[in-house]
């Protein structure tokens, strides 16, 4: 039966070899695993070694086979007169071996000895945890002179951690004997065992700790079966008892089959691949869960066909992919590494370190290909199984996972934790998600049920200690301390609510998402109990009291969005005014977006210096179109308009950009149309009835029907001095024409840069990196049509203030406020008080410019707001009907949460998230 297993095995891989070869998507032909082939898929799963492993083991002080030699240690480079730290380096000598030496380092805590023990396992298989100690969550960082500077968000901080190099071969862990070569999950779990009862015996104060099991990508494969190492070692009372409390998964493998499906859909979800490509590949999704079948039940051979089959999903995927770093798709993979990790490899080439911590002349390298090689057919086996057992005994368990690694990524983790079966599932998979907040800003999303959490972290990749290592650190503590739940629960949010009745749908803006809601009961007039549809799919029970309308949006956000319409209205007036008093069109526009540039670059810089992706050339030339549509041809169109029409019209013209943007959707099939729904019928509508007030702007001017009475002197000069448009043969409808192509310009600017945005996910970069090249636009427009050097001359006070205020007002503040308010309200939740913009201007342009109103102004203007609040209605519709349409039969009761819209967060003004949603 075996022999004709793996028969069936050998003819099904062969066959898959001859299907991938038509599609290109063929094994490399060194797929007996030389060393090429190794370095390669070693890159999938953590960092590329450059040799097989440490080699000239002189000077390593010997011991016994059972025993543990440590010495304190005071690293070369720590600034001179620093005390004893109660910093250790030993070797452990692995009894029942040939002559296996685990290495390892002891950092105690910088608080009380009383914190936990945390032990840190680096993945890769084969790769040294002194990475971590050196770049992510030990006590020091390495500068480039070689010296040590503290790590002040190192996990010492709050606990006494260990940093062990395992599996043997491994950093500075070592055997002069093959046989001790470790090829599955039992050796490394017993070895790890055997370590800790040793080094426990040796530090006895810290046995009594709550000790948690930690470590990144490969060590999803090692911690949970350490974990269950340890606690059938305590059931047993086998040696020291291990106050074993919980463990906690970063970025890691650990169910393959889950795993290796999610890639696809992870990479079209990020824009990485397309979706003929999403098609193509999933083919190889059928051939790779029947072969990781059968390396659950032939062995060896089955594992390493499984290991050829599957891998090939993410060789496909690279091969779009490029250049781009799989541990951060926001970056460029930069040298073998894909980090520049070179230093550390110089710090151990130091003798003066070597002899520090006691590995004589043995030769560091960042990970071993012999160790990764050896655990090839561990590689597709799934170390689920073993969690549910350590969950039920009540382990507690944190699975967490940087949102922007590919290669381990959140999704292939999220999925595996959801499906994983154990008493306390169906309320895991309930329950909903919570804002991880630190420092009053969001770290990440958490969901938790009794012992289980899962935690998706915001801006990081697959080392989350090294992109985020504040939240990182405060993630330990509150897992640790039991309270990771707790100090995230939300407060209750205000909801949107009018004259409801029971089962109605309505929808609320919460922070930065759009939530479908159900009333479920009222009770009384004040106070409601409903459940919300959160964007991880199941249902959150909110039970509030109503005190506003419409929006469920901070007070801040009410207030700072009125500062900013307020900002925005007396740009229209303080442009009019630049116009009047003979500023350059061409001229204004470039120092505005020098102003623009000089005041958001600083900030773009410092704020989003981790999370800012590597420039490539293909984003240049998309910044490059995003500012020639954004700013040149924006602020172009809309001098041009402004210089021919007047404030309050331009800016009550500017109201139709959102049902313009939601037509750009359509006519690109982002939206789908659908008349058959009434918020599909309200969206259209509300687009003709701007485009009516548009047209009648542009052709009916009709008769002035209010203008300012006052007899100032000052005032009547400035009417007989400013342009007249019908008097200085300006074209009102030309003017018109011109604001219309600023907002289709505008509202162009808002589809392009939705996928931009995805791509290059730091918000103020893009707007600088926008700002800059809209700046070297007009600079070249300006150069060539303006020859006039008397232009560029900036000469009165009144000058000089049109353009700061402009430049800091309008381009710089004004963004930053609106980005804060979308961010916090949502982008409809803005767009709401654009009206209220058009009102100020009309106050402020009658007072400061004795602007007249004409009748057919004021008849566009109503028909544009009115169309406004159509398309925003009907948006909101739509959220609430297609959480209907999803909801199921069975879960749509008084006493179950209705299941939801896929995605309710409106990333840009009317855009939907996904191009499937229906309008």
């Amino acid at each position: 039966m075996a022999t004709a297993c793996r028969l069936l095995l050998a003819a099904f891989v062969a066959v898959f070899l001859a299907a991938t070869a038509a599609e290109e998507l063929r094994l490399p032909r060194d797929a007996s695993f030389p060393k090429a082939q190794a370095e390669r898929l070693i890159r999938s799963l953590n960092l590329l070694p450059k040799e097989a492993g440490p080699t000239g083991a002189g000077d390593v002080p010997s011991v016994a086979p059972g025993e543990l030699l440590e010495r304190r240690v005071t690293l070369p480079g720590l600034p001179q007169g620093v005390g004893d730290l109660g910093h250790h380096a030993g070797y452990y000598r692995l009894p029942n071996t040939h002559d296996a030496r685990m290495f390892y380092f002891l950092f105690e805590s910088r608080g009380k000895k009383e914190d936990p023990v945390v032990i840190w396992l680096t993945g890769g298989p084969g790769c040294s945890s002194e990475l971590a100690v050196f770049y992510e969550n030990g006590p020091f960082t390495i500068a480039n002179n070689m010296s040590l500077a503290w790590n002040k968000f190192g996990w010492d901080t709050i606990s006494n951690i260990i940093f062990v190099d395992q599996p043997t071969g491994t950093g500075f862990s070592y055997s002069s004997d093959d046989r001790d070569t470790r090829h599955d999950e039992t050796g490394v779990s017993n070895d790890l065992y055997s370590f800790l009862q040793v080094f426990f015996k040796k530090h006895p104060e810290l046995a009594k700790n709550d000790f948690f099991i930690t470590g990144e990508s490969y060590a999803g494969h090692y911690i949970p079966a350490f974990a269950s190492r340890v606690h059938q070692g305590n059931k047993a009372n086998e040696g020291i008892h291990i106050n074993l409390k919980g463990f906690a998964i970063g970025n890691g493998l650990t169910d393959p089959a889950i795993q290796y499906k999610a890639y696809t859909d992870y990479a079209l979800d990020m824009n990485l691949i397309e979706k003929s490509d999403y098609d193509r590949i999933n083919k190889f999704i059928p051939p790779c869960e029947f072969a990781i079948k059968l390396c659950g039940t032939n062995g060896k051979a089955s594992c390493m066909a499984a290991y050829m089959v599957c891998n090939s999903i993410f060789s496909s995927i690279m091969k779009l992919v490029g250049t781009k770093n799989y541990y951060d798709i926001r970056k460029e993979c930069e040298g073998k590494l894909c980090y520049d990790f070179s230093n550390l490899e110089k710090f151990f080439g130091d003798k003066a370190v070597r002899e520090a911590i006691g590995v004589g002349d043995l030769e560091f390298v960042s990970c071993s290909t012999t160790v990764y090689q050896a655990m090839l057919t561990d590689w597709m086996r799934n170390l689920e199984v073993g969690i549910p057992a350590l969950l039920e005994d009540g382990i507690n368990v944190l699975i967490y996972a940087g949102e922007y690694d590919l290669i381990c990524n959140w999704l292939g983790n999220s999925r595996w934790v959801h499906s994983m079966e154990w008493s306390g599932q169906k309320d895991f998979v309930s329950s909903h998600e919570l804002p991880f907040v630190v420092d009053g800003a969001e770290a990440g999303v958490l969901k938790s049920h009794g012992p289980l959490s899962f935690l998706k972290v915001h801006n990081a990749g697959h080392m989350v200690p090294m992109d985020q290592p504040k939240a990182s650190l405060e993630m330990l503590r509150r897992f640790t301390q039991g309270k990771l739940k707790e100090e995230s629960l939300p407060e209750q949010p205000m909801l949107t609510i009018s004259d409801r009745t029971e089962n109605d749908q309505i929808s609320i803006s919460r922070t930065d998402e759009m939530m479908a809601v159900r009333i479920m009961q009222w009770q009384g007039t004040r106070n409601i109990s409903v459940e919300a549809k959160a964007p991880d799919r199941h249902a959150l029970h909110v039970s509030t009291r109503i005190e506003i309308l419409y929006c469920a949006c901070p007070h801040g956000s009410l207030n700072h969005s009125s500062d900013e319409q307020l900002g925005y209205a007396g740009f229209h007036v303080v442009s009019r005014l630049a116009l009047d008093m003979g500023v350059s069109k061409l001229v204004f526009p470039v120092y505005r977006n020098l102003i623009a540039l000089f005041l958001l670059a600083p900030f773009a810089y410092f704020l989003e210096k981790k999370e800012r992706p590597a420039m490539t050339a293909s984003l240049m030339v998309q910044f490059f179109f995003l500012a020639l549509c954004g700013i040149t041809a924006n602020q172009g169109f809309y001098l041009l308009g402004l210089e021919n029409t007047s404030p309050t019209f331009a800016s009550a013209i500017q109201n139709s950009v959102p049902a313009i943007t939601f037509a750009m959707a359509a006519a690109l099939r982002i939206e789908r149309v659908r008349l058959s729904n009434r918020d599909g019928l309200a969206k259209v509508t509300g687009t003709l009835l701007c485009v009516a007030g548009a047209s009648v702007i542009t052709l009916f001017k009709g008769p002035a029907i209010f203008g300012p009475t006052t007899n100032s002197s000052s005032l009547h000069v400035y009417q007989q001095q400013k342009l007249d448009v019908a008097g200085e043969g300006k074209s009102w409808t030309l003017g018109c024409v011109y604001l219309i192509g600023h907002c289709l310009s505008w509202s162009g600017w808002l589809v392009l840069q939705a996928p931009v945005l995805k791509r290059y996910p730091a918000r103020l970069s893009v707007t600088s990196y926008t700002c800059f090249f809209g700046l070297l636009q007009f600079l070249a427009i300006a150069a060539f049509l303006e020859r006039d050097a008397a232009s560029w001359a900036v000469h009165s006070g009144s000058e000089l203030f049109t353009i700061l205020y402009a430049g800091f007002v309008a381009s710089g503040v004004a963004f930053a406020v609106q980005t804060w308010c979308i961010h916090r309200g949502g982008p409809v939740f803005v767009a709401v008080y654009q009206p209220v913009q058009t009102l100020l201007v009309a106050v402020m342009a009658s007072l400061l410019l004795g602007e007249h109103f004409y009748l057919g102004g004021i008849i566009g203007a109503v028909l544009i707001v009115a169309g406004l609040y159509l398309v925003l209605w009907g948006k909101s519709q739509e959220r609430a009907i297609a959480a209907a349409q999803e909801a199921s039969a069975a879960a749509i009761s008084d006493q179950q949460p209705a299941v939801l819209a896929d995605d309710s967060c409106l990333k840009q003004p009317l855009l939907p998230p996904a191009a499937s949603d229906n309008v």
